[in-house]
């Protein structure tokens, strides 16, 4: 077992710009994950872990919890000095390990529809790492079938989205693309595109059959949908706004919608007819 008590070792230094630099994480294929939730969660989403690491006071506690689970294989567990690993973490306090993984490949050219008439959830540009953490633990809990993104403008494992998500961004369906890629699969697919452009003409998404298949995508939460996804076919539909408001957050807009159609398909018992 490693012990590290130097802030200048240079796997720590590793870990620091690994976890501040989008940059650092893309040029490595490497992140850094932090809690024990969101880390079991990478686990079982078949993300590589070969570096964990921790405390002295947590060493045993964490050694039986990983030893624990069978798929983690060829490890080492790293003890850092207290400081040291409080610089590392978000959420000094409570957090009992961090760890690093490799990334995954999220190519829209290596994604397959494996299910007959599925829902697509489509984010154009989005900017806002919480939002996007809250709008893939909406898509965990729905189980809809894939989240595509397009020209997003951070890095899928920023750490805030793997906060954000709880550790729900290692277990669902994600692809990475442009708009015209992501188009470009949907045609191929035969999917129907739904698209939320404000201040268009538009159609209740109450009034939208959702039992074939479908995707609808929404905007950046500045400026909305860009003009890319003005296509063939594809219908702008709206949730009706009561109040003053224009607009609703990303992530509640993106529930809304969702569900609904998850709910015309009856894949939640408990959403009744």
């Amino acid at each position: 077992m490693k012990y590290i008590n130097s802030k200048d070792n240079l796997l720590v230094r590793e870990l620091k710009a690994l976890k501040n630099k989008s940059r650092e994480r893309k040029k490595k294929n490497k992140f850094i994950i932090e809690g024990e939730k969101e880390i079991f969660h990478a686990i079982n989403g078949g993300y590589s872990i070969q570096k964990f690491f921790t405390t002295e006071k947590f060493k045993d506690q964490i050694l039986e919890k990983i030893n624990v689970r069978k798929k983690v294989l060829n490890y080492e567990l790293i003890i850092l000095k207290k400081i040291i690993f409080e610089s590392l973490c978000y959420r000094s306090s409570t957090s009992k390990l961090i760890a690093i993984s490799k990334f995954k490949n999220h190519s829209i050219n290596s994604l397959a529809i494996i299910k007959k008439n599925p829902i697509i959830l489509i984010l154009d540009s989005p900017e806002k790492p919480g939002n996007i953490g809250a709008v893939l633990r909406t898509v965990d809990a729905s189980k809809i079938d894939l989240i595509l993104i397009s020209n997003i403008k951070t890095d899928i494992y920023n750490p805030n989205i793997i906060r954000s998500s709880v550790g729900c961004v290692f277990n669902i369906n994600i692809g990475l693309g442009t708009p015209k890629e992501i188009i470009h699969f949907l045609k191929k697919n035969k999917i129907n595109l739904y698209t939320t452009f404000m201040n268009r003409e538009s159609i209740s998404y109450l009034k939208i059959n959702y039992k074939k298949s479908v995707a609808i995508s929404f905007g950046n939460e500045n400026f909305g949908l860009s003009d890319n996804w003005e296509f063939d076919n594809s219908k702008n539909i709206k949730i009706p706004m009561l109040g003053e408001n224009d607009s609703l957050n990303l992530s509640v807009s993106v529930a809304i919608i969702v569900y609904e159609a998850i709910r015309q398909r009856k894949k939640c018992k408990k959403l009744g007819s």
